[in-house]
């Protein structure tokens, strides 16, 4: 059953490993991506959610919130509000697998998005964002159908997501630091709780967003959860305020939150097709731009990267490429 935390005495790796457990019939172990590029940085270790099934990592965290749902909460169907679609992806595959019903709230313009969602079985219900609060709509949804509620920012669902830097410090137990994006914040948060308890040593975290959407930096500086500003296109699927779960985790262990332009964010984009040959969205992206952009601030050693999902790119990629240097299995 999932909680609300205020205390984080209790997070430890067992929930993660539990997690990872759960998961290893259903999701990849996704492989890890090294640059041969010194002129570029050869220190990168890219973690390449992108290629997860539902195509990003959101799926270790809807998968996870799903199975620990009592089973008569997932028979009454569940709903979420995701403004990038990668959670609603995620949510909507997750409910397939469990043979429930899906009802997702998006923003109306994710076109590609719908074609997925739509072949997931899922009830699609968009909204303009300039006009209406996708998030509201949900509650009342919830509300009027009897629905259970799976967001990002569950304690569930946070665990999920940390098993991917779980997987990347077993395969990588040396690494210096890791470098991941933050939306809701429960990516980062998921991982914190991974890299803090790591032995034998805890390993820092960054968290990176864009400069024209940074609610977790703007909340973590005031000390209270801020709510968002309208971001760029660019942003929109970051375009969302700090779970609570998540920001209680982050102001505790997160090591810093910087931020990156739109510009490095789409010269990451084109770094990790040349680079890495892989093919990541802005979200994805987000958090090399800022390991390059701020490189010069992360300790010295390879440094781990999680690119999180291939959505508002090219379609996302099923297999690692095979010319380039893959560390970990596919």
């Amino acid at each position: 059953m999932d909680h609300p935390t205020s205390d984080l005495s209790d997070l430890s790796e067992f929930q993660i490993r539990e997690a990872a457990l759960d998961l290893r019939a259903v999701t990849r172990t996704t492989p890890l991506l090294r640059c041969d590029d010194e002129a570029f940085g050869s220190r990168f270790v890219v973690k390449a959610e992108n290629m997860q099934v539902s195509g990003s990592f959101a799926a270790r965290s809807a998968y996870t919130a799903l199975l620990r749902l009592p089973p008569a909460k997932r028979r009454d169907g569940v709903i979420c509000h995701s403004t990038g679609g990668n959670w609603a992806r995620a949510v909507a595959w997750a409910a397939l697998y469990f043979d429930v019903h899906a009802t997702v709230v998006i923003p109306w313009h994710l076109t590609n998005c719908k074609d997925a969602l739509a072949k997931l079985g899922a009830h699609i219900v968009t909204y303009d964002p300039r006009t209406h609060n996708g998030a509201r709509m949900a509650r009342d949804l919830r509300v009027q159908r009897g629905l259970t509620s799976v967001e990002p920012g569950g304690m569930d669902a946070i665990y999920g997501a940390g098993t991917a830097a779980w997987e990347m410090l077993q395969a990588m137990p040396s690494l210096a630091a890791i470098v991941v994006p933050i939306g809701t914040g429960s990516l980062a948060a998921g991982t914190v709780i991974a890299a803090s308890t790591h032995r034998p040593h805890p390993v820092p975290v960054f968290g990176v967003e864009p400069v024209s959407a940074d609610a977790t930096s703007r909340s973590l500086n005031a000390q209270r959860l801020l709510p968002i500003t309208p971001p760029s296109d660019l942003a929109t699927v970051l375009d969302c305020p700090p779970a609570r779960n998540a920001l209680t985790i982050n102001r505790r262990l997160l090591q810093a939150v910087v931020t990156a332009d739109t510009r490095t964010i789409h010269q990451a984009m084109g770094w990790l097709h040349t680079h890495y040959l892989t093919v990541a969205g802005p979200a994805g992206a987000v958090a090399l731009a800022g390991a390059v952009l701020h490189d010069h601030d992360l300790p010295p050693g390879l440094i781990g990267v999680i690119c999180t999902g291939a959505n508002g790119g090219f379609p996302p990629a099923h297999r690692a490429p095979t010319n380039h240097a893959c560390l970990s299995p596919a």
